[in-house]
């Protein structure tokens, strides 16, 4: 199995069993615009890009926006024999500025247990800035958690549980990484891997 191979496997993964249970903010290209009553902002599934997070202009067929995304980097690998580890990152981004009004859920006295989306001229109006859009990037990672728990192998390559699963805001210098109203973290884990480079030695041995 060739690293770029894994790379995709990885990539088709994560977008059907990561990035299809979540949505999130997609901020537009005038950030300023967006903090206001007025803007009236769209939610989709995160894309899932390999080793880099393109630009707006550098974006690959299919994909509408940079962000909210997921970007998943190989860190190092090692190889030994037949067998080998790759040490994986995913990197999590997303937008979200403040509460806009339908964002705020009220008790559905309809559906007593249930809630329903404000709605009105009033909550039209609505927006408050403020730093709560740390709740979407912890609530994603919850889902990644979740997955890489539930399963022992990532389309066939198995993770190696004994190495466990990290996961951190995005740092710089030591410090936690304050972008707002982006926010970044990242998810770590190690996949084991067996090395096609050596199976006709394992012949003579």
């Amino acid at each position: 199995m060739t690293i770029a191979n894994t790379m995709d496997r990885l990539v088709k993964w994560t977008e059907e069993n990561i990035c299809s249970k979540i949505k999130l903010k997609v901020p537009p290209e005038d950030i300023e615009a967006a903090t206001d009553a007025d803007y009236e902002y769209k939610e989709a599934s995160p894309a899932c890009f390999p080793i880099y997070i393109p630009t707006r202009d550098k974006l690959p067929p299919g994909a509408d926006f940079p962000i909210p995304s997921v970007c998943i980097r190989i860190l190092d690998g090692t190889d030994y024999r037949n067998s080998g580890s790759l040490n994986i990152e995913m990197n999590l981004s997303c937008w979200n500025p403040g509460t806009y009004g339908k964002d705020v859920l009220l008790p559905n006295n309809e559906k007593p247990g249930e809630h329903r989306e404000w709605a009105g001229e009033e909550a039209e109006q609505y927006y408050k800035r403020n730093a709560g859009g740390w709740r979407d990037i912890w609530n994603w990672i919850d889902i990644i958690l979740k997955e890489l728990e539930a399963t022992t192998d990532i389309d066939g390559i198995p993770i190696d549980k004994e190495e466990g699963i990290k996961y951190e805001p995005y740092k710089e210098e030591g410090g936690i990484a304050d972008y707002y109203p982006f926010w970044y973290a990242t998810v770590s884990f190690t996949l084991k891997r067996r090395s096609s480079q050596n199976k006709k030695i394992d012949e003579y041995l």
